[in-house]
């Protein structure tokens, strides 16, 4: 995974170094006033959002592990017009499996700046003050992480309808309305903010019958949970459920909770397939696809700011969507197929990026070869999309969907849009499927693309590529891809060496000896290996992790 630099705390300036060392008091009741303690002005503001961005990225040094809370109350005291931006950008940036949005040292410095731009606003008659309109407007943004735009309507409701003497209200029917429309759109993927929806509505004072509609609609259909909204004193009214008495409530009580079990034993699981929790997911699966959609969905918008995934939750939920052959979640799975190469794999699928993700898509798009077409001859269209819609190709010829005649000359023509395009990966893996389709006519495309400098370097020697297409024989039939099979998630990851095998220790053998694994006068690690010696991918790491080499440093982890 691709993490941030060291804390960089050495670059900073001396009263700002000080912030980072001081211990917070959790238990005071007023933040202590940054500006005056630590001579702090509206320039530090790109420093305290780089502080403040390093909360769930990384282990902090225990010295510093209060600085991104004291970052964020600094922020909150600075000028609101330079500051609020920042801050909602960083929204986007944090993990969220580390951050409390609710928690009151998360919130209330945002809710505090965003009221006193609104107090200036109000004081001065210059409306450009105010930050509530920056905040509504972040609020629409739909690509938002549904706990970010969850934390922005934490922030909103005191802002709006419950500040005292109302002073702001005029935002209240404006931020009401922004919830609304989003209700009528019920987009799979965004179950947890439209529970929080659900749960802000539900307060509403004076709801129409089509708000009450709106209520029922959502939570009947699964993209919201009544029961999240009874306190310990007893129900909460909503929409005139009755939830003691109503079964249909009652099971999706259970279902609910059951989805809970399953996305638990996902996050937890090491060297360990859950293969009850598969099971148990096939039995609600209908009810469970949104829930899968909603974590690609989440961890696609903290991989477009390189916040990696913590767990193999993603890797469960597009398998098991391919089972579940649900082209619902296919715009979703697009998406994050749409970001760099670099972020896909780094932090979204890891090695399922090359190896799982062709056949994925390929069960759920089905039997559609336009689609692929379309879409690979469109240069607009992500390149690392491309590179995977390539692989996935290899399917629909093993299905014999495609001619292995018509793939070959499709590739060909795909090259030269890459070529004119400058996609460089595209290209790289354009050219290594060629590679396997014994066609010599090829070889004048194909030094084009080296002469270019399009191929990527140590990828395939052009003196390779040339022989396999002199030799006039065509090996796409015997590629890799076309036996796997993803209409069986047990069967498929189950046998995965990441869930089949402990981790044990690792014996090289005596002769040859390895030369020295690590550059020790290097900071970072560098594998070497022995002239002319490979590790194969499925083999141990000759490091002695214990790991197989793809999963250690065959990634660059050691």
């Amino acid at each position: 995974m691709r993490h941030p630099d060291n804390f960089p705390v050495g670059s900073f300036s001396h009263s700002l170094q000080e912030m980072c060392r001081l211990k917070y008091d959790y238990s005071a009741e007023e933040p202590i006033n940054y500006v005056s303690r630590f001579s702090l002005t509206d320039d530090d503001i790109p420093h305290l959002l780089e502080i403040a961005r390093w909360r769930g990225w990384e282990l902090i040094l225990d010295a510093y592990w209060d600085a991104p809370v004291h970052a964020w109350h600094a922020l909150s005291q600075l000028t609101p017009t330079r500051a609020v931006p920042g801050m909602l950008d960083l929204l986007n940036r944090l993990n969220w499996q580390y951050v409390d949005p609710f928690s009151n040292h998360f919130y209330d410095p945002l809710l505090n700046v965003a009221r006193r731009s609104a107090e200036q606003a109000l004081e001065t008659g210059d409306s450009s003050l105010d930050m509530i309109p920056l905040l509504l407007d972040a609020l629409k943004e739909k690509e938002r992480h549904s706990t970010a735009r969850s934390a922005l309507s934490t922030v909103l409701r005191p802002l709006t309808s419950d500040y005292p003497k109302r002073r702001f209200n005029h935002y209240h029917s404006e931020y009401i309305q922004i919830l609304l429309d989003d209700l009528k759109e019920l987009r799979i993927g965004c179950r947890d903010w439209y529970a929080e929806v659900v749960c802000e509505l539900s307060f509403m004072e004076g709801a129409t019958p089509d708000t009450i509609a709106l209520l029922e609609k959502a939570c009947r259909e699964g993209y919201a949970e009544p029961w999240r909204y009874w306190d310990n004193d007893g129900m909460i009214e909503l929409a005139g459920f009755d939830y003691e008495n109503d079964a249909e409530l009652l099971a999706l009580h259970e279902k609910s909770n059951k989805v809970s079990a399953i996305f638990h034993e996902f996050e937890e699981c090491e060297n360990t397939f859950p293969k009850q929790a598969v099971l148990d997911a096939r039995e609600i699966r209908d009810w469970i696809i949104p829930n899968l959609i909603e974590v690609i969905h989440n961890e696609t918008a903290h991989a477009r700011f390189g916040v990696p995934s913590n767990d193999h939750t993603i890797l469960f939920a597009v398998h098991l969507l391919a089972e579940f052959q649900a082209k619902e979640a296919l715009p979703t799975i697009l998406a994050s197929l749409s970001l760099p190469c670099e972020d896909i794999w780094d932090c979204l699928y890891g090695d399922g990026y090359t190896e799982s993700m062709p056949g994925i898509l390929a069960h759920i798009i089905g039997d559609e070869p336009d689609f692929y077409d379309q879409r690979l001859r469109d240069p607009q269209v992500p390149e690392a999309l491309q590179c995977t819609l390539v692989r996935a190709l290899q399917y629909l010829v093993a299905r014999e969907v495609i001619a292995e005649e018509t793939y070959s000359v499709w590739l060909g023509e795909y090259l030269e849009i890459a070529l004119r395009a400058e996609k460089k990966e595209l290209v790289s893996e354009l050219v290594c499927e060629i590679s396997h389709t014994g066609k010599p006519e090829y070889i004048p495309i194909v030094r084009e693309a080296f002469e270019k400098d399009l191929v990527l370097e140590g990828l395939i020697a052009l003196e390779d590529v040339e022989r396999d297409l002199n030799s006039r024989q065509s090996s796409i039939m015997e590629r890799l891809y076309a036996s796997r099979d993803f209409s069986d998630t047990v069967a498929e990851l189950g046998s995965w060496a990441w869930f089949t095998e402990k981790p044990r220790s690792y014996s090289p053998p005596p002769i040859p000896m390895l030369p020295p694994l690590f550059d020790t006068e290097s900071h970072d690690a560098v594998m070497k290996l022995p002239t002319g010696k490979t590790v194969g991918r499925n083999e141990p790491c000759p490091c002695e992790s214990g790991k197989k080499y793809k999963m250690c440093c065959g990634k660059g982890y050691c």
